[in-house]
């Protein structure tokens, strides 16, 4: 190992091109200083060398090993370029150094001991490019992206996904790109050279925030505003009139909850992504939470006592008054606070102080007094009756009593009057009222006495046994009892004035007996038990016949009469107390009519005429239409054996409806004229008048509206008469169809010309609104199946107006013109027969006797031709 440091001497020495004779002259020059050599080391002068460097090549921050021998730590320098640099670390044998920025290739150098050595090779600095990240890494369109690295360049290229996108250089760490509308989310690529290159990172395209609202709306230092919407940042910044409010939650991308701070004042949130602010219409309004007072208790009492207020946000500054008079307040909780009433405080409303602001709540305390009984009425009453009291200081939980008797409190009246009810077995005594612990009693006594009751009137006085009799007088009550001599009358008690009897059968006429609290009074009034004798004084109609309806007329008609016309039995239709409806029975011959009523028998005066009805018309609808028309005639005495006449013309169909109401049918061919009946033998010309109008025809469209000679069209419209006359133009169609009165199918007559279509119905004439178009349909070929093949086959021509072909062909333009067989399928499809010998060619047809060469053709190949 002695003899290393000559051997890479050597080594140095023969890499940089010495000689032999070199080699030769250092190993003489050596053995003449092996004398030397063999002095002590302390004499000796160190020798160090610098040999190579690794790598050769590399960036800015390259870490860069210096190899040699002989290096010091403390005693060596390297420069590079010329520019001193600090080592990493230093060995004997190799130094570690780093390239530093800025720099450009040079030469690295080594300094020790007065000795400074070049290394053999120059180092090529080379900075490749790199990207470290992007901000933000999302956004919407229109916003600029921060894209940081190392060694960036002018010329680099970028994409986010497989869109290009707009860059910008800033230096050699930094470039921005613009996010442009319709990018969508994907990777960074770049190009750093010819390449397209991926990289890890990630832009995700989002929208611009939108804030929808937020809750509460009202609020107060500390509290908690939730904010909620659309598409937030996850760096979203709240702001409140201009200053920021810390966010202390996020939910997502649609909720951000912020904390109000001491500095908060009422006005409008603005949220900020991207750099853009949105705001929200509504303000948020700062105010404090002042308390609110929803009830005391108790609400009424003598003074000298604690009073518990109820309430909401209820605090120990809270301050409360009872009116004007300041109160003594123990704070319990947030929801209940305890308020002293002193001795003498008046009865006042509740008021309270809440965060410095005064407030009139609901609810009033009512001090009591002693209460004081003034007077009462009536001054003498009865069991079941209602005493007024009148006084003072009667407070809401006051007790009442009548000797020693406590009475309900029906009803009171402020604190100055109460209603009670004397009770059953109550006795004459003082009033005594109770309110706390308070007692007064009534100046004077309670009489207690039997009111006297009375009847004042009764009707009717006569009559039929179960009729009902109404009783009106005073103090009448349930208990009372009537009679009709020693019979019972039961009683519907109403009110202490009226009362409802009924007369029972086994009554007999009597005095009423009026019992009450006791005692029997026998009464002025006679009531007189028995059915009343009918009164019927006329009758109508004096003239009728069998069947129809007299109505006597008269009074007191019991509810089941019976009539009697001569000696027959005459139905009774309907009865009431004034009137009786009978019919007139059939066979009867008229006569006087007897009413029976119970056991009273009544002749009516006068006597019943019988005469035969004749049938009359009173009005006819319609009074005008065409033939066909049904009119309906209205009048009375209508049988099934009438007959009837529209002027000379017999009306054969007819329709017995009623004996009011017949229907008619106008025939074909009948003129107009007057109704003539024949009823019951007898001829009658009215006055009726029927008029024969035909309507308008109405054309409403054609279907098709363009067409050709022979072809079928329907009109549609309303009011088409049975045999109507169509013309196109000034043509008559003969060959027409009427379906109904709406629809007609006709023919288009030859030699016809474009023009309107007349629908003409009895000299009335109803036109298209549009012309119809008188044009030739030319035919037209869309496809054709086979269109190549051996000759002596049937080929399928699908198309439009195939059945205006007359005549086809196969043209060659070698072999010539072949005409093929036709079978006509429909409208839109054709057969053809390619016949033996057929070459093949274009396809012709023959329309309207002109020829036409078609874009289609049937190929004959070469190997059937000869067939």
């Amino acid at each position: 190992m002695a003899d290393l440091p000559e051997r890479e001497d050597m080594v140095m020495h023969r890499k940089t091109g010495s000689s032999q004779a070199a080699l030769a002259a250092v190993g003489l020059a050596a053995l003449l200083l092996l004398p030397a050599l063999s002095r002590p080391a302390a004499a000796a002068p160190v020798i160090w060398n610098f040999t190579r460097i690794h790598p050769a090549k590399g960036a800015w921050g390259t870490t860069v090993r210096l190899y040699g021998y002989g290096f010091r730590k403390g005693a060596v320098k390297v420069y590079f370029s010329g520019q001193l640099l600090v080592p990493v670390a230093v060995h004997k044998r190799v130094i570690v150094v780093k390239v530093p920025a800025g720099s450009a290739s040079g030469w690295f150098e080594v300094h020790q001991a007065g000795r400074q050595l070049r290394a053999p090779v120059v180092f090529q600095v080379k900075n490749k490019p790199s990207i470290t990240g992007i901000s933000p890494t999302s956004g919407p369109p229109g916003i600029w992206v921060t894209v940081r690295g190392a060694h960036l360049h002018r010329g680099l290229r970028f994409w986010i996904g497989r869109s290009k996108v707009r860059h910008v250089y800033v230096n050699q760490t930094t470039y921005k790109i613009l996010i442009h509308n319709g990018l969508r989310s994907g990777r960074l690529f770049w190009a750093p050279d010819r390449r397209r290159r991926r990289t890890r990172l990630f832009f995700k395209i989002a929208r611009f925030p939108v804030l929808q609202g937020f809750s509460p709306t009202r609020g107060y230092y500390g509290d908690r505003i939730t904010l909620k919407g659309l598409s937030f940042c996850a760096r979203a910044k709240v702001y409140l009139n201009g200053r920021e409010v810390p966010v202390v939650r996020r939910v997502r991308d649609r909720q951000v909850v912020v904390k109000l701070p001491r500095t908060a004042r009422t006005g409008r949130f603005e949220l900020e992504c991207f750099g853009k602010r949105v705001t929200h219409a509504d303000e948020l309004e700062v105010v404090p939470p002042y308390a609110e007072v929803q009830g005391i208790t108790p609400s009424a009492g003598s003074g000298r006592r604690w009073v518990t207020v109820v309430g909401v946000g209820l605090s120990p500054r809270d301050r409360f008054w009872l009116g004007s008079r300041s109160l003594r307040s123990k704070f319990v909780s947030s929801r209940e606070v305890k308020v002293f009433v002193p001795a003498g405080a008046p009865s006042a409303r509740l008021y309270y102080q809440s965060f410095g602001k005064r407030f009139r709540s609901a609810f009033t305390y009512t001090v009591y007094s002693p209460p004081r009984i003034s007077s009462f009425k009536p001054a003498s009453a009865w069991f079941g009756q209602y005493v007024t009291l009148h006084g003072r200081n009667f407070c809401p939980t006051v007790r009442v009593w009548l000797g020693g008797r406590r009475l309900p409190v029906v009803r009171r009246k402020g604190h100055t009057q109460l209603v009670v009810q004397i009770p059953r077995g109550a006795t004459s005594a003082k009033f005594t009222v109770r309110c706390l612990k308070w007692r007064a009693s009534s100046p004077r006594k309670l009489r207690l006495q039997a009111p006297k009751a009375g009847v004042s009137r009764v009707a009717p006085l006569q009559v039929p046994p179960g009729s009902q009799v109404t009783v009106t007088g005073f103090n009448l009550r349930p208990a009372d009892r009537f009679y009709l001599g020693r019979v019972r009358l039961p009683a519907a008690f109403e009110s202490s004035t009226r009362v409802l009897l009924t007369v029972p059968r086994a009554a007999r006429t009597g005095l009423l007996v009026h019992e009450s609290f006791g005692r029997r009074t026998r009464t002025r009034f006679r009531i007189r038990v028995g059915w009343p004798r009918p009164r019927v004084g006329s009758f109508t109609p004096k003239v009728a016949w069998h069947g129809d309806v007299i109505t006597l007329k008269g009074s007191k008609i019991c509810d089941g009469p019976i009539v009697r016309l001569g000696g027959k039995l005459a139905p009774v239709v309907a009865s009431t107390g004034g009137t009786i409806e009978v019919t007139v029975p059939s066979g009867s011959r008229g006569g006087r009519f007897t009413v029976k009523c119970h056991n009273h028998k009544v002749a009516v005066p006068g006597r019943l005429r019988l005469v035969a009805p004749f049938a009359q018309i009173t009005s006819i609808f319609p009074k005008a239409g065409p033939w066909g028309t049904w009119i309906t005639l209205t009048g009375r005495n209508f049988r099934k054996g009438d007959r009837f006449w529209l002027g000379r013309t017999v009306l054969r169909q007819v329709r017995h409806m009623s004996a009011v109401e017949v229907r008619v049918k106008v025939p074909r061919g009948a003129p107009g004229g007057r109704i003539v009946v024949l009823s019951r033998g007898r001829r009658t010309v009215t006055r009726h008048l029927f008029r024969l109008v035909f309507p308008t025809p109405v054309v409403t469209r054609l279907k098709p509206a363009r067409g050709w000679w022979g072809d079928y069209v329907t009109i549609l419209g309303k009011r088409f008469c049975a045999k109507p006359v169509v013309r196109f133009g000034n043509r008559v169609s003969f060959d027409l169809l009427r379906t109904d009165s709406g629809t007609i199918k006709a023919r288009v007559p030859k030699r016809s010309r474009t023009g309107r279509v007349e629908v003409r119905c009895h000299g009335k004439v109803g036109r298209s609104a549009k012309a119809f178009v008188v044009a030739r349909p030319q035919a037209r070929i869309v496809d054709v199946f086979p269109d190549r093949g051996p000759p002596k086959r049937w080929i399928n021509v699908t198309g439009r107006n195939l059945d205006r072909i007359q005549k086809m062909w196969v043209n060659h333009r070698k072999y010539g013109r072949v005409e093929l067989v036709i079978k006509r399928v429909s409208k839109t499809r054709l057969r053809a027969y390619i016949p033996a010998g057929c070459k093949g060619g274009a396809l012709e047809i023959q329309t309207y006797k002109r020829r036409k060469t078609t874009s289609f053709a049937y190929i004959v190949p070469r190997k059937y031709r000869n067939q």
